[in-house]
């Protein structure tokens, strides 16, 4: 699928967003240009945004907008995976009922694509890890009432 220029934006928002974070520490600079690379998704979804985001606001532990910005991570993605199955099940009718399953099991297909050396047919983007990023705040969240 070809990338739209709003796709563009987001992925220029997400490579000056990544240096400001990882490289300079500039975490004021890096979350507006996280927000901007996320405003901008069109087709393209760059889950490393949520994910980075999500980090800034741990580091200045903010656990509500950091547990925020994993669920809007979570949605989107789900609805980009959706958006994709639906896509390529029309294009592949053969394989709805597989497309069907990487939606509920966030698996690729085919499962074997890092064996055959070529690209999934069809791969969710990083929902089992914003899902396991979540739980872990969530967890946090309760050892600290208990704690208190």
């Amino acid at each position: 699928m070809k990338k739209s220029e709003s796709d563009k934006r987001a992925q220029a928002f997400y490579t000056a967003a990544w240096h400001k974070f990882w490289e300079e520490k500039d975490y004021d600079a890096a979350e507006e240009l996280y927000i901007h690379c996320i405003d901008n998704f069109d087709n393209f979804i760059i889950s490393k945004a949520f994910i980075e985001l999500s980090e800034i606001y741990k580091k200045r532990n903010d656990r509500v907008r950091a547990e925020d910005t994993l669920r809007l991570g979570i949605k989107t993605c789900n609805e980009y995976n959706e958006k994709e199955a639906n896509r390529l099940a029309k294009k592949f009718p053969q394989y709805k009922d597989d497309f069907e399953e990487c939606l509920e099991t966030c698996e690729p297909f085919p499962k074997d694509w890092l064996e055959k050396n070529s690209n999934p047919l069809f791969r969710p983007n990083n929902t089992l890890f914003l899902i396991d990023l979540l739980d872990d705040l969530e967890e946090k969240d309760k050892k600290q009432e208990q704690s208190d």
